[in-house]
């Protein structure tokens, strides 16, 4: 009975290990796609922009950060919901907070013009705390399920 009890015991501490070594890993691949994305959209409307250079236009800038930005949203995307079974809804729900946030500003920038839109740059400070806030509220809830999660 007690060698039974041990092997119940030991296999249980094998499965939490396993889970909490894939949940880790899991964080780690969305957090190393976080990074870029979280620096693009936030370039999207730097607060000082530089002048536009030789040959370039502001379709080309808007088009060439654009581009920037869709080469770091999808493979963070991707990321998000290819792990999505390894880590627990509260942290889903933070990152899917942060996808939503961050693919409006590239939706915004986009769409809206700088010359016609009155807030426009209200709406690009807004968006960038924004994003930045719930950046912070995603690392808040990965250490917090971190910290939470026993290994034996």
């Amino acid at each position: 009975m007690i060698e039974r009890a041990k092997a119940d015991l030991g296999q249980t501490q094998t499965i939490n290990r396993t889970q909490y070594e894939l949940e880790l890993t899991a964080y780690q691949a969305v957090w190393a796609a976080l990074l870029p994305v979280h620096r693009a959209a936030v370039a999207l409307r730097p607060a000082f922009d530089r002048g536009l250079g030789d040959g370039e236009t502001e379709d080309s800038r808007k088009k060439d950060r654009l581009k920037a930005f869709g080469d770091t949203f999808n493979p963070f995307s991707e990321a998000v919901w290819k792990h999505r079974p390894f880590y627990p809804a509260p942290v889903f729900e933070e990152l899917n907070g942060l996808l939503r946030l961050i693919h409006g500003e590239a939706i915004e920038y986009q769409v809206f013009d700088q010359y016609r839109q009155m807030d426009y740059w209200e709406k690009a400070i807004a968006n960038a705390k924004a994003i930045n806030d719930q950046v912070d509220k995603v690392c808040d809830t990965i250490r917090n399920r971190l910290s939470a999660a026993r290994v034996a």
